[in-house]
């Protein structure tokens, strides 16, 4: 499976995200801003994952499209 270049950064973004999220969590786990931030950033990291294999998938769809019409 071929990596499309513009699936590298909302793979970067959402793994800084989780670790932000986990950052913010880990200062003071009990705090309801603290957790409902890290569930933001939980659904940010699910959202930009799944664009990132959207980006992916429509990569290696569109080259072999172009390799059928090549040959």
């Amino acid at each position: 499976m071929n990596i499309n270049p513009y699936s590298i950064l909302p793979l970067l973004c959402s793994i800084y995200a989780l670790c932000l999220g986990i950052i913010v969590l880990t200062r003071k786990p009990k705090s309801g801003i603290h957790q409902s931030f890290f569930l933001l950033c939980l659904t940010i990291v699910v959202w930009l994952s799944f664009d990132s294999i959207n980006f992916t998938l429509s990569y290696s769809h569109l080259n072999q499209s172009f390799i059928e019409k090549t040959y």
